[in-house]
């Protein structure tokens, strides 16, 4: 970055959620010194940095703690190097994502290389952003901008369901549906058409422009899911029982959608205590994520809502759904594979095995008839008793 760069780059207005402070992380001190003169040009004036993940995610936790009242986490975005001192980048974003406030910060990663795999890996940890180094003052200046967008909406977001929330308290219901309402209704595009747009895009390998559309339809279902849980206790506080059931269940998926699986995981559970269903919705929503092609997403609903329905054999569940896609097989394959990725070989093999193994072969010596067999025998019999009931009524 020369001087001239620096002093033409785009300046936001310092204030608090417009930009007004950054977090830096990065293994390289010289990387942190080039990131927080970068961020400076863009009229960022506080620039906090860390070498360490741990580090940083502990002051995080800490100062979003102090701001909880104004809903801010002492950051408007986070520049994440894909390299820290004790983990990588990607490790880093997937903390963050799984803390109620700071899961609405911002983060663009820093990498010297992209690829389609590490867009993808960028995506589920959580990312709004990707940005090649060395980079040059306007693609950084445009990532500064996109963030600086995103906290806003998220702040307006939070401020909504901050509101429902008090009031929900307050017993005032009406005013709560009102407010998580208005959350649902500013969404603008439905997720499924981001989700689509950024599929595209990332079959043109165009990763920015994909991973702008992913993270839209990932904050998409993120408050979707925040607000249906809002509008259900309200229902529930009403004494409107199908309401009540209806919004649980949008909101479970919606958790799915968005990857937080031990939400969705107590969300279907309190709807299947409530409504006395035998039935598992978080198998079913699993199976229709199968149809969908979202197949990474599917195999952590199945290792979830297989918890909630131990009896159900999960080989079973994955091999129903997966037989109604075009390449069953290919689909098996690819569930077993997330599943290792979330829950290691131990879980995934005997998954394989079952669904995958080829079928025995039975050597010419082993019996074929249908009486070592009760069940095909019974139906066989039925079958050749049919038969002779319609000749006889032919004749």
């Amino acid at each position: 970055m020369n001087e001239s760069t620096a002093r033409t780059a785009p300046a936001f207005s310092a204030s608090s959620g417009n930009g007004f402070a950054a977090l830096a992380v990065s293994a390289s001190t010289g990387v942190l010194s080039l990131d927080k003169a970068s961020l400076r040009s863009c009229g960022i004036r506080t620039v906090h940095t860390f070498s360490s993940g741990v580090q940083a995610a502990q002051w995080l936790d800490t100062e979003s703690t102090r701001h909880s009242q104004t809903h801010w986490a002492g950051v408007d975005v986070i520049l994440c190097d894909d390299t820290l001192q004790d983990m990588s980048g990607l490790e880093f974003n997937a903390i963050l994502s799984r803390h109620p406030l700071l899961q609405r910060i911002p983060v663009i990663l820093l990498s010297a290389s992209a690829t389609r795999a590490s867009v993808a890996r960028a995506l589920q940890s959580g990312c709004c952003g990707m940005l090649l180094r060395p980079y040059t003052m306007e693609r950084f200046a445009a990532q500064m901008q996109r963030a600086r967008t995103i906290m806003r909406r998220n702040t307006a977001a939070a401020l909504l369901m901050h509101t429902g929330e008090q009031t929900l308290d307050k017993k005032q219901f009406d005013e709560a549906l009102a407010a998580f309402t208005s959350v649902l209704t500013a969404r603008g595009e439905p997720d499924d058409a981001y989700f689509a747009r950024g599929m595209e895009y990332l079959s043109e390998q165009r990763y920015d422009a994909a991973l702008k559309a992913f993270g839209h339809a990932a904050r998409i279902n993120m408050l979707h899911a925040e607000a249906l849980n809002g509008m259900a206790r309200c229902w529930k506080a009403k004494g409107n029982t199908d309401n009540y059931l209806r919004c649980l269940k949008l909101a479970g998926e919606a958790h799915l959608r968005c990857e937080r699986f031990r939400e969705a995981r107590t969300v279907f559970a309190e709807l299947m205590q409530v409504s006395g269903t035998e039935a598992n919705p978080m198998l079913q929503s699993a199976a229709a994520l199968v149809r969908e092609g979202r197949l990474s997403v599917a195999a952590g609903a199945f290792l979830h809502g297989s918890l909630l329905s131990p009896e159900i054999p999960l080989h079973e569940s994955v091999a129903r759904a997966c037989q109604f896609t075009s390449c069953p097989q290919s689909a098996m394959e690819q569930i077993c594979c997330a599943i290792e990725t979330i829950a290691g070989p131990s879980r995934a093999e005997p998954l394989r095995k079952r669904l995958l193994a080829p079928a025995p072969q039975r050597h010419d010596s082993a019996p074929r008839s249908e009486s070592h067999f009760p069940r095909l025998e019974e139906i066989v019999a039925v079958a050749r008793h049919t038969i002779r009931l319609y000749r006889q009524s032919a004749a």
